[in-house]
This record gives structure tokens, C-alpha cells and sequence, in this order.
């Protein structure tokens, strides 16, 4: 797929002032960037309802190293008994 942009005002001072910096693919990776950030936010919500990954879900996460769970902050009361048992000289 082809896309045409326009550009005007200080972008366009910019882009002109630089012409040895490969803008295309400057544009390309942004837009595989976001895509990655939208992506991932549509798997969090799922995994948020608890629904089921398709198994295109799975390749993606699989391909990007990624999976929800990283995003999740710990749970204040799993840190709070980790650092108990710790104490104790137990260890997880």
C-alpha cells in the first residue's frame, strides 16, 4: 500500500533543511510504532475481560515478545507478603 502525505509549515522547513535523512522510512517506523501501541492496548483490554486470545493474538505476542501481563503493575498485597516472607528467609 502507497501512502501520500502532506506536510506544510516547520515540518516541511524540516524535512527540506535534511534531505540525506530517509523520511519514508522515518513515517514507517512511527506508523509500526503506534500500530504496536494500539495492538497492544487491544490485547490488554482483552485480557482485562478475561476473554480468550485469537490465534492471531497469540502469533503477534509470540513475534513481539510480548504479553499483557507486563503491563500490569503488582499487586501492593503480593509485594507487601513478598517482602515479609523475604524477612523471614523464605524465599519465593
Amino acid at each position: 500500500m502507497n501512502i501520500t502525505m502532506s506536510v506544510s509549515g516547520d515540518l516541511e522547513k524540516g524535512i527540506r533543511k535534511y534531505p540525506h535523512i530517509k523520511w519514508t522510512e522515518v513515517a514507517r517506523k512511527a506508523m509500526t510504532e503506534e500500530l504496536g501501541k494500539v495492538r497492544k492496548l487491544e490485547i490488554l483490554q482483552k485480557f482485562i475481560d478475561k476473554e480468550k486470545f485469537s490465534d492471531e493474538d497469540e502469533e503477534w505476542m509470540n513475534r513481539n515478545n510480548w504479553h499483557p501481563i507486563e503491563q500490569l503493575a503488582l499487586n501492593p498485597k503480593f509485594i507487601k507478603e513478598a517482602q515479609r516472607i523475604e524477612k523471614k528467609g523464605r524465599y519465593l
